[in-house]
């Protein structure tokens, strides 16, 4: 008897594992941050299934701030001040990078796709470069699009200022065994391996 229920088990397990790998998940976005607030959704379907990545509790509303208080705010961001060390880390990695965004590419199925980008780093060459890059991953994903899906995206550099304003919104689908094996082909390579293991001894200090 227990044997019997242990098979049924294992078979109701392995099924749902299956399903959890080869049925398409799709997720659905809405990112937007102005000079006034930050209003963020996302949600995941799966089947018949729904889960709120994002709640709207989470939102948040920026209260207006002048000029000075926003410069001074943006010096103290982390995310800026490491800006030179990610651009150096994503040259080091530029390769594998740029294969698991290819392969990745492949995978998703992108039925809507609508980005506008204005930012700005307080190095006007930083900002030159992180444009580039943003401007290779677009034409990848206008050639993954190829008039099939509903896309139009945007990108404003400022050289002059130090700014950070989007709006995103996105409908795609996925099979999750074919992202955990762009994901692992890209982990498996040795200078990333490099770097994370860099990075977890830091954390550990």
């Amino acid at each position: 008897m227990y044997m019997v229920i242990f098979y049924v088990c294992l078979t109701f397990v392995v099924i749902l594992l299956l399903l959890v790998l080869f049925i398409p998940f799709h997720v659905i976005v809405d990112l937007k941050k102005d000079e006034e607030k930050i209003s963020n959704d996302a949600t995941v379907n799966w089947l018949m299934l729904s889960y709120n990545l994002i709640k709207p509790a989470e939102n948040k509303t920026k209260k207006k701030k002048d000029k000075r208080e926003k410069e001074k705010k943006a010096e103290k961001e982390p995310l800026i001040s490491n800006i030179p060390d990610m651009i150096k880390t994503f040259k080091d990695i530029r390769k594998p990078v740029m294969r698991m965004v290819t392969d990745v590419s492949h995978i998703i199925q992108i039925k809507k796709l609508y980005c506008d980008i204005t930012y700005g780093f307080p190095d006007p060459a930083e900002t030159g470069i992180f444009y580039g890059l943003l401007c290779s991953a677009m034409g990848i994903v206008s050639e993954k699009c190829n008039n099939n899906c509903n896309y139009k995206c945007t990108i404003n550099p400022v050289f002059t200022d130090n700014v950070l304003n989007y709006h995103i919104t996105a409908n795609i689908g996925f099979r999750l065994c074919l992202l955990i094996a762009a994901v692992l082909r890209f982990v498996a390579n040795r200078k990333v391996l490099k770097i994370i293991w860099n990075i977890l001894r830091k954390e550990h200090r």
